[in-house]
């Protein structure tokens, strides 16, 4: 198997930067997250990174961004987005400037599923876990292979992605529904979710490989937390202080798999 390694910062992710072949798209596209954005024209460029080639990629060729000094201070320059096409401000913009059935604007990943019909349509991540004063560690990000060494998720059920919008003016996610979540053995009872269709007692969860700080219901967060044995909350700042070699076990339950999590 030809696999990308990466470190944990995902500094090495991409081998080979996208370079201009002449060829950009009039206008400017803006990519926003939770925190961060990015600006500029549209530029097309050959893309290698680790095993695969992608001819004529689009890609935003950021001129402006902001909120990302952490990102750049940590030699890193540019991010493989690994979303839908129909999520993509790209796509959309080459959409309106050459029409309905251009191909132009299909993501990376679109493209390598592209190229081998017979491949499995998959991308798997592996994050590694470094000590306390480690900075770095390798991990694994596969396209359209499996890792070898859990070949068996091929045979696991599968979940499927909640909600599945067919309107294509709502921006599709990785998103699932999750079951339940435990603290030290006991459940948290999860009011009734926003998100329409979903059942009842349960909530949509957002799948993500490098968001640092998600969005948590506080009252979820206490329940997390009270679970610590010393940990104290703080009401002048809003935070809570736990013992640095204290924990709690946390486990999330999605569809027959449960994820465990040690935090403290």
């Amino acid at each position: 198997m030809s696999r990308i390694q990466c470190m944990q910062q995902m500094s090495s992710l991409v081998d080979k930067l996208p370079y201009p072949v002449g060829h950009w798209l009039s206008g400017h596209v803006q990519e926003t997250w939770r925190i961060g954005t990015v600006s500029g024209p549209i530029v097309f460029a050959n893309m290698t990174p680790g095993p695969h080639f992608v001819p004529s990629q689009a890609f935003v060729n950021a001129t402006n961004a902001t909120d990302f000094d952490t990102v750049f201070d940590n030699d890193i320059v540019g991010s493989l987005g690994l979303a839908f096409d129909e999520a993509s401000p790209v796509g959309i913009e080459i959409l309106i400037n050459y029409g309905p059935n251009t191909t132009s604007g299909r993501t990376f990943l679109s493209n390598v599923f592209m190229q081998n019909a017979s491949a499995p349509n998959v991308f798997t991540v592996l994050f590694g876990r470094s000590g306390d004063l480690d900075e770095t560690t390798e991990g694994v990000f596969t396209v359209a292979e499996y890792d070898p060494d859990f070949i068996a998720i091929v045979d696991e059920l599968q979940l499927p992605r909640f909600p599945n919008p067919t309107d294509l003016s709502q921006q599709p996610r990785w998103s699932v529904v999750m079951d339940g979540m435990t603290v030290n053995g006991q459940p948290f009872k999860f009011n009734t979710s926003d998100v329409p269709g979903t059942p009842e007692g349960k909530i949509v969860a957002m799948l993500d490989t490098g968001f640092t700080f998600p969005p948590i219901l506080a009252d979820v967060v206490n329940f997390i937390y009270r679970g610590i044995d010393g940990a104290i909350y703080y009401y002048s700042t809003g935070l809570w202080i736990v013992p640095c070699l204290n924990s709690t076990t946390l486990e999330f339950q999605l569809g027959h798999w449960r994820v465990h999590s040690y935090s403290s």
